[in-house]
């Protein structure tokens, strides 16, 4: 709980270049684990954001799939045995008949139907050759549809997290990198760890802001990758202390 607490104190305070002086000798441990947390809180807010668009969402499919007056998904397959993945099975694809036990499997797809496990793991199936008229069974398809969304969500969410924390990674490192050599060539001493740290706590203005901006006005990527950058170096250039020579006097 006192962590929790720790972690939204220190999100205000990531705003204010003063803290960094604290925030560069934290450990890489917590500066990480500030980062993963706040993508976190970020996912919060743009699923908040996003509410709006996910309330009129059936209603948009419903019109947009309105469009379609037949849709033809049976599959010609030819197989010498069913596929089967997964240890339970998972999945079973068997276009012969030879698979029997339809009712075992998450999922069981065979010449013209479809078996599945609702949310209360009862047996379910679809005709699939019904689908070729989608205006009388449109709401029938729009529910599976819906199902198979919810299904894939979590895998889906879990992507798009790994997929957001590696490019925040990509950048604390790129321009660490590149800010550890400017440094270097202003004759201005910081260690690379520090400046690491930094880079950390200074995605907050830039997880922060795409959160916001995304659902709002889309995809923006140069705003707060931009601020994220000024932000960056103004904090690295605030915690790097001038070289001395031999004499005690900054080298010109």
């Amino acid at each position: 709980m006192e962590e929790t607490k720790e972690f939204f104190r220190t999100i205000p305070r990531a705003l204010n270049p003063d803290a960094y002086v604290e925030f560069s000798r934290r450990g890489f441990k917590n500066s990480f684990s500030y980062l993963t947390s706040l993508i976190l809180v970020a996912f919060l807010i743009m699923g908040f954001l996003y509410l709006p668009r996910i309330a009129v969402a059936p209603a948009v499919m419903n019109r947009e799939f309105s469009k379609i007056t037949k849709f033809s998904i049976i599959p010609h397959i030819e197989m010498n045995d069913a596929i089967v993945l997964g240890r339970n099975p998972s999945l079973v694809i068997d276009m012969n008949g030879n698979y029997t036990n339809v009712t075992q499997p998450d999922v069981v797809i065979t010449e013209n139907t479809l078996y599945y496990k609702d949310f209360f793991r009862n047996p379910k199936s679809l005709n699939i050759a019904d689908y070729d008229d989608v205006e009388e069974h449109r709401s029938g398809f729009l529910t599976t549809l819906w199902i198979l969304l919810i299904l894939l969500t979590p895998a889906f969410l879990v992507i798009l997290y790994a997929v957001y924390l590696l490019k925040y990674l990509i950048l604390v490192l790129g321009f660490g990198l590149f800010l550890f050599v400017v440094t270097f060539l202003m004759r201005m001493k910081i260690r690379m760890d520090r400046i690491l740290n930094i880079g950390m706590y200074s995605t907050t203005i830039m997880v922060i802001s795409e959160a916001i901006t995304r659902p709002i006005i889309g995809a923006a990527y140069l705003i707060p990758v931009v601020l994220f950058i000024i932000y960056y170096a103004t904090c690295v250039l605030i915690n790097a202390e001038r070289k001395h020579d031999d004499s005690g006097h900054d080298r010109s």
